[in-house]
């Protein structure tokens, strides 16, 4: 039953790159584009299980706070992060933030990591340098680097919030902890909206066509916070967070083949090639 939960977030969370890269190749040129899908986004993820907040705990909105908090910082820095640097290297850094989490997971839950694992963590963080081509020869430019350790940080930050939810008595509250965590996050995107559309102008025209793929990278986004906190509750985070993002990646790469015609380099099939390795290895 985990490896299926854990089959199931990579499914949804290569759904929601797959609609959002459609989206985002033709259409998001700047943050206050980004911040916009995204705030349409955030509203269908919201409304989702919206149902459910009625009643719900206040200490959930206490951790949906904290967590929109998070989402909101992730979405504004990595969308500068990607826009002033190399986009392989940025998800690459992005990336990292398994290690955190796992980190987090052994040093505050007392989460066991044993060998195979560790050496399956290890293989993934392998997995991640290759298939991102790190190792270009082009000057670190030190602003981009900035706010891809942030958005590192910041995506971080919001497994961590949900990690620490799942290990509470408000565990059971998943669904309403997903509607209020993106309540939440709409209000915040509303009120950063005046300031940074002043700095940068929206570039798409708000329509049907927007509307459509805000819906289907909010349900899919919905979907997966709900298994990926149900998840956390039932599989130990050492396991989970790697094997969700090596699994991702991989998932992604495949939908990139498939979908958007993305040609692999010999480097990125080995690096698919070592991630699955590495799954095989931390699932003995």
């Amino acid at each position: 039953m985990d490896y299926i939960l854990i089959f199931i977030m990579c499914v949804l969370a290569t759904a929601k790159m797959s609609f959002q890269t459609a989206f985002g190749k033709h259409s998001v040129k700047n943050s206050t584009d980004a911040l916009t899908f995204n705030l349409f986004v955030f509203i269908a993820s919201a409304l989702l299980f919206l149902p459910e907040v009625f009643g719900c705990s206040p200490a959930v909105w206490v951790y949906s706070l904290v967590g929109a908090i998070f989402t909101v910082a992730y979405q504004l820095v990595y969308t500068k992060a990607l826009s002033i640097g190399n986009v392989s290297l940025t998800v690459l850094i992005m990336n990292f933030n398994m290690v955190v989490c796992v980190l987090v997971s052994y040093l505050f839950f007392h989460e066991p990591i044993s060998l195979l694992r560790f050496l399956g963590i290890l293989l993934t963080v392998a997995s991640f340098i290759i298939c991102n081509g790190a190792g270009t020869k082009e000057p670190i430019d030190k602003k981009w680097l900035l706010f891809a350790v942030l958005s590192m940080l910041a995506t971080s930050g919001g497994s961590i919030v949900s990690k620490f939810l799942s290990r509470s008595p408000y565990n059971t509250e998943t669904k309403a902890y997903v509607s209020a965590l993106y309540i939440l996050a709409t209000v915040i995107s509303l009120a950063i909206y005046p300031m940074m559309s002043k700095k940068e102008t929206r570039t798409f025209k708000i329509g049907a066509g927007v509307i459509k793929y805000a819906i289907a990278v909010g349900i899919s986004l919905a979907l997966f916070q709900a298994v990926y906190n149900y998840g956390m509750a039932r599989i130990d985070g050492t396991l989970l967070f790697p094997a969700e993002s090596g699994g991702a990646i991989i998932l992604s790469t495949l939908a990139g083949v498939l979908i958007f015609k993305d040609k692999l380099t010999k480097r990125q099939m080995l690096g698919m090639a070592v991630g699955i390795v590495a799954l095989v290895v931390m699932n003995f």
